[in-house]
């Protein structure tokens, strides 16, 4: 794929994924017509062990997503970790 086929997508990260990748905020290239599982194993790809097994929600434009989910150039994205509780 080249350079121009990538779409630049810029997350929010929250609560201990925020410590973890001690920034606020990430960025990164994706290839064409991505999805919410794209960009996951993205994140996984470039840091390692970041959600530590646990599950995390993504929402794109303040909806939480579905794997599936298209991701398009301007969309607000976020990640945080899924909320335990009992």
């Amino acid at each position: 794929m080249h350079g121009d086929d990538m779409m630049k997508v810029r997350i929010r990260y929250f609560a201990s994924l925020r410590e973890k990748m001690q920034s606020e905020y990430g960025e990164y290239e994706l290839g064409e017509n991505p999805t919410v599982r794209d960009l996951q194993r993205k994140i996984e790809e470039q840091n390692p062990g970041i959600f530590g097994g646990s599950r995390v929600l993504i929402s794109v434009n303040y909806r939480y997503a579905e794997p599936e989910d298209r991701i398009n150039d301007d969309d607000e994205i976020a990640v945080m970790p899924m909320a335990s509780g009992g």
